[in-house]
């Protein structure tokens, strides 16, 4: 059974339950040398199951030909992460990984082509807490990889919880940058940044795990102004389920369409 709260009756007459739900807000790589500094590309997947259907829930994914960038600074180096196509039901984890690694420069313990990190680990959920009582809370959870080498991730469980699809339909050659905050959580999502050339690992709908009755916030900016972009606010209430459609319109002259999808978990 899924974890939810007793059922609310709507306007419209039905049923529904929001949920103790996980929000993915960082995964990070760290390497036992400290020093180690410089690029690296990554490619593979890492993917989570919870216990509603235990099917693969994927927060990365890249193919070898086309691999993501990474920046490593003092041994630890930030992964794009991206939005999962339905939410993580808080409970027992499982994380699956198959990652592969090659240096373009740097120094110190930076791996090298053929580095590969591969496996299975286990997150188990520590002292029961009252259902739904208090507000969010972030979880931390550190996966050991052979080599000193370590993976973070970062989640934010809300307790009452329910999912936005954000769809945004930007026109080609258009440049922007979009990112979302949840709650009254301070730290914020990327969901996309850089020039739209529909390329098939650019991302243009984005499933968030937002808390019942509380607000989504969408802001983009643009992305090659010099200096601080004027930033446009987008601020919407969460509900059980809607939609609403509008036409973005940018300070400089970029119009998007973006459709948002409330529904339960």
């Amino acid at each position: 059974m899924r974890n939810w709260q007793p059922s609310v009756t709507c306007q419209s007459l039905c049923k529904c339950y929001p949920a103790q739900a996980l929000q993915v807000y960082g995964f990070q790589i760290q390497y036992e040398d400290k020093t180690a500094a410089g690029q690296a590309d990554i490619s593979g997947f890492f993917a989570i199951r919870d216990y509603y259907d235990k099917r693969r829930i994927s927060i990365f994914h890249r193919e070898s030909e086309n691999p993501s960038r990474i920046n490593f600074t003092a041994g630890a180096g930030e992964v794009n992460v991206v939005c999962p196509l339905r939410g993580i039901l808080y409970g027992n984890l499982v994380f699956e990984y198959d990652l592969a690694i090659k240096s373009t420069h740097g120094r110190g313990g930076m791996p090298q082509l053929g580095c590969c990190m591969e496996g299975a680990a286990l997150y188990e959920v520590g002292e029961k807490t009252v259902p739904y009582s208090g507000s969010h809370k972030i979880i931390h959870a550190e996966i050991p990889v052979d080599g000193g080498k370590r993976m973070y991730l970062k989640f934010v469980r809300f307790n009452k919880a329910i999912e936005a699809q954000v769809t945004i339909e930007p026109s080609i050659g258009s440049e922007f940058c979009l990112v979302a905050r949840m709650g009254d959580i301070a730290d914020e999502i990327q969901l996309f940044n850089g020039k739209f050339v529909a390329a098939p690992d650019q991302e243009t709908q984005f499933v968030l795990v937002v808390p019942f009755d509380e607000i989504l916030e969408l802001k983009f900016t643009n992305p090659s102004t010099t200096g601080k972009s004027p930033e446009q606010i987008y601020t919407y209430y969460s509900f059980y389920h809607g939609r609403s459609r509008q036409t973005v319109k940018l300070a400089y002259g970029l119009k998007i369409c973006m459709e948002i999808k409330w529904s339960r978990m």
